[in-house]
């Protein structure tokens, strides 16, 4: 597993794509990456929206209310997660109620 540092998760995914392209599996990077903590999940999710995958759709939802939470507008949150804008408005009315 990689050493768990305090940088940004959406960077280190971004990096882990050059692995795929030395010819590495997409599962391989998984195993790399790992699971066991909240910035591990979060690697993860980025991965998979980098290399194209759909991401576990509650993961997913948790992310943007994470995004919400800190204040991201919802352009910002497009652009970096990948989602619809239905997604996101959809999700915005249910974190205000």
């Amino acid at each position: 597993m990689i050493a768990e540092r305090e940088s940004n998760p959406r960077e280190e995914a971004r990096s882990l794509r050059n692995l795929l392209r030395a010819g590495e599996t997409p599962e391989s990077v998984y195993a790399l990456i790992g699971n066991d903590t909240p910035y591990r999940r979060r690697v993860r999710l980025y991965f998979d929206i980098a290399i194209g995958q759909k991401p576990d759709s509650e993961e997913l939802k948790q992310e943007i209310i994470r995004c919400f939470r800190s204040c991201w507008a919802e352009a910002r949150i497009r652009s970096a997660l990948h989602v619809s804008p239905d997604i996101i408005l959809h999700l915005r009315k249910n974190f205000h109620e």
